[in-house]
């Protein structure tokens, strides 16, 4: 007796032999050279036994081998032997069985279909959790119409492959809002695979899946699927992703109509931090530190209007940071862990003035600097300082001065401007520059910023080498 045929019979009683499902042998053993001449198989009122010295001997039987049998010869060959007998998940809500090529998986929804290469192995890779919320495959291999990626559906989901990404699953309600927006038309292939997310604490929690245009987002409890797309989802990824900011508590919406579709600006709001983006503006990311006074000012829609700059480090203040915005600025101290927002009241200025922390203000008409070198006139509108020069020479008074308690203060003092059009100070300082951020003022070039922006916060005696007042002041450049 052959080792075939000895294995053959050593399976058949495993599984009870003629009282079993399979039922009495109706042909004897014999090669089948439809697969490999080194294999034998034996037939069965009700299944077929396979055999072979790589993968044993294995039965199937039912739906699965009716689908088996009726693959076409080149993609059965590829298919293989069965390596396993047929397989029962608990809750019975599948049956499959495993072969050297594939895997065949029969419902009673869907019948049997095939899962095969890289599909397949993924499959096999998935917890029975995962498979259990992908549920039963109702298609077999897709080719997409692009001709870049195959696809297998699922009751719940589906599995896409691509040479460039690989194999991701997709399930669930992120799955029902992926066939939505349009597969992969219209936000590209996963990336990756749908994935749990649990932040300490137990929340948020959820569930994300990355594609190549777009992140969705399944929130415990919440009631849709939301998306991350474009400029917000670069800034996203930009600065930690999911992982760090949480998940968005909306799509991203016109702050002012709640318009999604809006041409002008744009917010979307995370678990811990804001991205909004607005022509002129950019796209830019509220952190945790400041999103908390920035929701206090009623975002987009309060006083400091869209960010038009970064949140940043100020030069020179160890635990000091920054950021502008279109009608002010908020700045934080990582000392104390507070947040600070600075708006402009007046109504106007032009787009560079801003409000001050104090109300108390010392307005005089004409001031006289250091030496008496020259005079700006100084035209109070509100609480802006409009400061021009009337010597009839491009003199700059400002300084940045690192105030412990008050880091945008600036200190009076004189510069001259050169021939080659660069400033003359007497030592190296920076200042904040409108739309620039903070630079050196010996890299400033007059006329660029014939007008100065300023709020005047206060005055004290003595500023100056030879005994004359010094003022503190808010500063915003404007450019003419």
């Amino acid at each position: 007796m052959s080792d075939a045929t000895i294995e053959i019979k050593k399976k058949y009683e495993e599984l009870d032999g003629r009282k079993g499902f399979l039922g009495a042998p109706v042909l004897n053993c014999d090669t089948d050279e439809l697969i490999l001449d080194t294999t034998a198989h034996q037939h069965y009122e009700h299944g077929v036994i396979y055999y072979s010295p790589k993968t044993g001997a294995h039965e199937v039987h039912g739906a699965i081998l009716v689908k088996y049998k009726a693959l076409p010869e080149t993609q059965r060959r590829k298919f293989g032997l069965p390596t396993s007998d047929e397989i029962r998940p608990p809750g019975d809500y599948i049956r499959y069985s495993t072969f050297q090529g594939g895997t065949i998986v029969w419902s009673h929804e869907a019948g049997a279909r095939v899962l095969d290469g890289q599909i397949n192995k993924k499959w096999l890779r998935l917890t029975e959790e995962v498979r259990r919320q992908l549920g039963y495959p109702t298609t077999d291999r897709i080719s997409i119409n692009d001709g870049i990626g195959v696809c297998i559906h699922f009751s719940n989901g589906a599995i896409y492959w691509t040479s460039d990404l690989g194999a991701h699953v997709v399930y669930g309600r992120i799955y029902a809002k992926w066939r939505e927006l349009g597969w992969e038309i219209t936000i590209g292939y996963p990336t990756d695979d749908v994935t749990r997310l649990v932040f300490e604490g137990g929340s948020p929690s959820g569930e994300v899946c990355p594609f190549q245009n777009t992140t969705l987002f399944d929130r415990d409890g919440w009631p849709q699927v939301y998306s991350v797309t474009g400029e917000f989802l670069r800034v996203l990824r930009a600065h930690g992703g999911e992982r760090v900011n949480g998940f968005p508590a909306s799509d991203a919406f016109d702050p002012a109509s709640g318009d999604p579709a809006s041409a002008g600006g744009r917010l979307q709001d995370f678990d811990f931090c804001m991205i909004l983006s607005k022509p002129g503006c950019g796209t830019r990311y509220i952190p945790r530190e400041i999103r908390g006074e920035y929701t206090r000012m009623r975002t987009a829609t309060g006083c400091l209007g869209y960010p038009r700059s970064d949140y940043a480090p100020v030069p020179g203040n160890p635990g000091r940071y920054y950021q502008l915005f279109e009608h002010g600025r908020i700045d934080f101290n990582s000392v104390t862990g507070t947040a600070t927002s600075h708006c402009d009241t007046t109504g106007g200025g032009g787009g560079g003035s801003i409000t001050h922390e104090t109300d108390t203000y010392t307005l005089l008409e004409k001031q006289p600097f250091w030496g008496g070198l020259a005079h700006y006139q100084a035209t109070f509108l509100g609480r802006v300082t409009r400061l021009q020069n009337t010597s009839g020479r491009d003199f700059i008074f400002l300084k940045y001065n690192p105030d412990p308690s008050f880091v945008r203060n600036a200190l009076l003092y004189y510069a001259v401007r050169n021939a080659d059009g660069t400033l003359m100070v007497p030592e190296s300082n920076y200042i904040y520059v409108l739309d620039r951020g903070f630079v050196n003022a010996t890299d400033l070039r007059l006329p660029d910023f014939p007008v100065i922006h300023a709020g005047l916060i206060s005055r004290s005696g003595g500023g100056g080498d030879d005994g004359a007042p010094s003022y503190t002041l808010h500063v915003w450049y404007q450019p003419l």
